[in-house]
Parts: structure tokens; sequence; C-alpha cells
């Protein structure tokens, strides 16, 4: 089976921005949503002013990155419809257009202007498989729905970028400020929650409130971005165990909450890419929290490479991981480790 710590480790839900020059803003419609450094506009036309986009009259905006490695659009109808209804009618049209749609997380957004709800999805189909984050938002009369998506194998070094749109997104009330962020509690789940089965307890041995904190860096397009990610066990058991996950990007004046529930299932034979070269061996390294001695696996495909650093003494164990995937460049390594 492919080893857990692998696994794409950011489930992220963002607060809104406040507005930049670049920001698409429909004073009409109330609603915002902003294009990152490295995205390209296309279409921007307001209702009842003409065709939006190519003759589709419900695309308020596409979005795509300069490279290609991510592509979105924003629908907005007018409608009534709760955001999780949306939410369900798109998973639908998913799974009759496509030849497998699986949810991959699925939760109701606290944020100030609207109704909100974020369903994400892992889809394949005729082009490959892909991750698509859908976020669903009823305000003023209308149903806005961002519907954005990436190559599954990108989506590590991607997903940064994917959230940085997401978090763009106001409506209503939201307008006028930053938006409401989750706020956790010290029992209650923060922000979006997701449902995971694992084979391995990685934080076994550990007591509540242990914190592991990372730091990443990530290139792409010419883009350079600093971000931190702090995961905290809130609880933990024989067969369950719940992380708490706090993501802050400074240059974007962004900080996310998210939670994982994670649940033990028997190991099962997993699909591996028959074209990708695995290596692995052993090297202590030293990182922002201390020396580590690591097994490390590298992965060579034809897209570009990872490599992940891992030892029993951190939980989760990965201690540093560094990747070159299409292009898109990162490094993340442990900054502080605080064990209970």
């Amino acid at each position: 089976m492919r080893s857990a710590s692998i696994a794409v480790l950011f489930v992220v839900l963002a607060a809104p921005l406040s507005a930049k020059a670049e920001d698409v803003v429909s004073e009409k419609l109330k609603f915002r949503i902003g294009v990152p450094d490295g995205f390209e506009i296309r279409g921007t036309e307001e209702p009842g002013e003409g065709v939006w986009h190519k003759g589709w009259t419900d695309i308020l905006v596409e979005i795509r990155t300069s490279d290609d490695s991510i592509a979105g659009m924003v629908f907005a109808v007018k409608s009534d419809m709760s955001p999780k209804d949306r939410a369900d009618e798109r998973e639908g049209v998913l799974k009759k257009n496509c030849k497998s749609c699986e949810r991959v997380s699925d939760a109701k957004v606290d944020r100030a202007g609207g109704a909100w709800w974020r369903r994400d999805f892992r889809v394949t189909n005729d082009y490959g498989e892909w991750r698509h984050v859908h976020v669903f938002c009823q305000s003023n009369g209308y149903t806005f729905e961002l519907s954005i998506w990436c190559a599954e194998k990108s989506c590590g070094t991607c997903g940064d970028r994917i959230e940085k749109v997401v978090a763009s997104m106001a409506a209503g009330e939201g307008l006028k400020a930053g938006g409401d962020a989750a706020k956790p509690g010290d029992a209650t789940p923060a922000g979006p929650v997701t449902k995971l089965k694992m084979s391995e307890n990685q934080w076994k041995g550990f007591g509540i409130g242990t914190t592991v904190k990372y730091k990443m860096v990530s290139e792409a397009a010419g883009t350079k971005t600093d971000m931190s990610m702090t995961y905290v066990l809130v609880k933990q058991g024989d067969k369950a165990w719940t992380i708490r996950t706090t993501t802050e990007i400074p240059a974007y004046n962004m900080k996310n909450d998210a939670t994982t529930e994670y649940e033990l299932e028997a190991a099962k034979d997993g699909q591996t890419d028959s074209k990708a070269k695995v290596e692995k061996g052993e090297e202590k390294i030293k990182v922002p929290a201390g020396e580590f001695d690591c097994q490390w696996v590298k992965t060579t495909m034809d897209a570009g490479w990872s490599k992940v650093w891992l030892s029993d003494k951190v939980p989760g164990k990965i201690v540093k991981s560094e990747s070159d995937m299409s292009g898109a460049k990162s490094l993340m390594e442990l900054t502080e480790l605080q064990a209970k």
C-alpha cells in the first residue's frame, strides 16, 4: 500500500481576503473573487450586459494559470437553491459524465455574507485523474459556484495556489471586511471536517495536545509562496484520532483552520504508477526542529520527482519533503515539535 505519509496533507479552508486591484468584483451581484499572481482572467462581463463568456450565460469568470496546470470557473445562477443542494447536483453531473467520481471532503463553511458549502472530489475521465474543488454560496438571490481543478498527481504542489483562490471569495456582507474565520474551540471541529481511513495511526503513542509545525516554500509560474502549517492532536483513541490544522500564508493575510478525523482500517493493496521509479534509503538530517535519523523515499515520474524523509519520532512521521513536479517546486521542513 502506498505510504500514508505521502498522502495529501493539507485540507484547508480559507477566510476571504480584502479586495485587491486584480480582484473581480460584481457590485450588482455582491460577489468577489480574487485572482492571485500566476493566474489569468478570461471573461468578466456583468449579467444583463451581454454575453458573459463565450456564450455561456451563467459563467461569471474563467481563471487559469499561465502554464494551464490549474483551471477554474465561477458560475452565477439566479436561484434560491441551497449550497448543499447545488453540491449534490454538481456531484450527480460529475458521476454521470466521468469514469469515476470519489468525494474527498464535504463540509458546511462558516463565512459571512451568505450560506456556504464546500465539496472536493477525485475525478477520473478520458484525460486522466483530477482533483476538483467546488465552493458554493447562496447570496443576494444567486447561487454561486467556484469549480477549480488540477491534475491529481500535481495536487500536492498546486493545492496552496487553489486555496488562494478559495480564500478570496466573498459575497453579500462579506464584501465589507475580511470575512469570518473559523474559531476553533477545545472540543469543537475547526473549519471544514474531512473523514479519512488509514491503515496506520502515525500519531500513536502521543498524547492530546501534541503539536508539530512546518514551514513550506513553494514556487510556480515565477511566484514564490511561504506558508506555515500547525497540526495539533485533539482526540486520541484505539481506532480513531483527530487532527486540527492551522495554515497561514502571510503574503495573502490568510489564516485557515481545518479538522481531519481519522479511522483505522485494514491495509489494502494499493495501485502504483508502473512508470514511477521508487528509491529508498536512510539518512540523518537537520531541520529547524533538530536532527533526526530518517528513512527517505524518492519517487520519480514523467512529471518530475518528490522526496520525503520520515521518522517514527515525529507525529505523522514527516520530517522534510521536497518536490519538483511540472515545474512547480516545493520544500517543507519540520520547524517545531511539542510531544505530550
